[in-house]
């Protein structure tokens, strides 16, 4: 199952939550998967120590994406969709946890942005400044690549997490329209962020969407109030009116039965977690 992680602005801890996530389930004994496509400002590793400097090394996403599209150049036109040329995906993730944690079986991998250690950080910025995402599914026919993609990752791990870019490009649109069977969409407290987080709800769970996916089960979404200051009483309770006032209408069926909202999800800001970033359930669990 495909999880991407959205925010329409910055800053409001999506990718913090993601490894936080991924950890946990990792511990559970599930199979997990890491995805950062926050290609213009990669983060996802730094919150796996013991794998930062391999994140950084490697090959990852637009390394792949690249390839790809240097093996269509080279190859003769394809009859079909599975005639595409196409490098596996397993060539370009490495493991976060290589061998089973202590007292579960679960296993953990990341698919990093891409190569972008030390001198080959100038070539990776150039890659994303350059690379053109619109072009790619008109002239590179990446509609098929990305259904293939995803194809590929659902076989490879039982729960993938995407970190995707904040706001709307076509780089969310990839990771949510297509991909995603459920979007989990993180949001402050300030009016920016609510708006922009209702409007793109909105349009996420409207009929054009679905018909975008007419082979697949209906898009869900989860809406996470993030940062929230556990002394400013008045504006707390401000803020879960809003989310219910706002958000209650897109809460599963299954949820309302048993008396949940999406402010049941709210993630209190700790600073300590924010400015070192730690994983906090691994900090807990280590203690």
């Amino acid at each position: 199952m495909i999880f991407t992680f959205y925010s329409y602005k910055g800053g409001v801890g999506r990718t913090m939550a993601l490894a936080n996530i991924a950890e946990h389930l990792c511990m559970k004994g599930l199979d997990v998967l890491m995805i950062d496509w926050d290609v213009d400002s990669p983060g996802l590793g730094n919150y796996f120590p013991e794998i930062l400097d391999e994140s950084q090394k490697s090959r990852g996403l637009l390394d792949m994406l690249l390839s790809y599209k240097d093996l269509v150049s080279m190859s003769p036109p394809p009859e079909t969709a599975e005639q595409l040329p196409f490098e596996p995906v397993t060539n370009f993730i490495i493991d976060v946890y290589t061998s089973p944690k202590p007292k579960t079986s679960g296993r953990l991998r990341l698919l990093s942005c891409g190569k972008r250690d030390g001198i080959h950080f100038s070539e990776y910025i150039e890659k994303v400044k350059f690379f053109d995402w619109a072009e790619f599914y008109e002239l590179w026919l990446g509609e098929r690549y990305f259904e293939w993609f995803r194809r590929e990752i659902e076989n490879l791990a039982q729960i993938i997490l995407i970190d995707t870019r904040s706001g709307v490009t076509e780089i969310s649109g990839i990771c949510t329209y297509q991909l995603a069977d459920v979007v989990i969409a993180f949001m402050s407290s300030n009016k920016q962020s609510i708006q922009g987080t209702q409007e793109f709800v909105s349009h996420l769970m409207s009929d054009d969407i679905q018909r975008l996916r007419p082979e697949r089960s209906k898009l869900n979404v989860v809406v996470v109030p993030a940062r929230v200051e556990r002394s400013e009483i008045v504006q707390r309770y401000l803020f879960e009116q809003v989310v219910r006032d706002r958000f209650d209408k897109y809460v599963p069926q299954i949820w309302k039965g048993k008396g949940k909202s999406f402010w049941d999800l709210n993630i209190p800001y700790i600073p300590a977690y924010a400015f070192e970033e730690l994983v906090a359930i691994r900090e807990e669990r280590e203690r």
